[in-house]
């Protein structure tokens, strides 16, 4: 029997009509639910009541600004790692700026075509999906701190392994959460993310 697709919600707020329209458009997948708002408020209420898993705004609204919603994303919905992505007709590097400062991930200039909306989504989505991962072995590390100290104390050498291990986990959040990171930098931080579970896996499966 073959896994169930994971959907991703996807929130999109902008007060232009004719934009909401090409949103519908070009944001149509399998494996795309996607809600679309007509102002930053509407947004914003959405998800207190459910978190999406990626945001795309307008910059330009009456209300709350996109730049707004962005920065709120950013502190109120931390630990879920929100991506958003900003819409502007404003192509000056001012603008940009101000979205970066304010913790947006992407920007796209208006006019943008389908296929580039399509294919900036699909590149947060999968630094999102990295992140959880990277998030999901430092939970894992977390849950073996005790008995990491227990067999420090014993003299195990497991603890020699593990102890190095959950430093690299730790640099390795490090590194997402505060650079820049191209699509190759991304796929090798995953190898290495993978090797950590498998190590994580093989020092602990003799205890199960």
């Amino acid at each position: 029997m073959s896994k169930a697709t994971k959907s991703f919600n996807i929130y999109a707020a902008d007060d232009a009509p004719e934009i909401r329209e090409i949103l519908k458009h070009s944001l149509k997948k399998e494996d795309w639910v996607l809600s679309v708002f007509s102002s930053g408020e509407e947004l914003v209420d959405a998800c207190k009541t459910k978190i999406p898993d990626i945001i795309i705004s307008d910059v330009k609204m009456p209300g709350i600004s996109g730049h707004a919603v962005c920065s709120w994303a950013k502190q109120n919905l931390k630990s879920a790692f929100v991506p958003v992505i900003l819409l502007t007709s404003l192509d000056t590097e001012k603008e940009k700026i101000l979205g970066l400062k304010n913790g947006a991930d992407d920007y796209i200039t208006k006019p943008f075509s389908p296929e580039e909306l399509k294919a900036r989504v699909q590149v947060v989505l999968r630094s999102k999906n990295l992140s959880n991962r990277l998030k999901s072995v430092r939970s894992q590390l977390v849950e073996k701190e005790e008995i990491i100290a227990l067999m420090k104390r014993g003299g195990d050498i497991k603890a020699d392994i593990l102890s190095p291990l959950d430093e690299m986990a730790k640099d390795i959040v490090s590194l997402r959460e505060t650079l820049p990171l191209t699509d190759e930098q991304l796929v090798l931080i995953g190898k290495v993310e993978t090797n950590c579970v498998k190590i994580l896996n093989s020092l602990f499966s003799e205890e199960d």
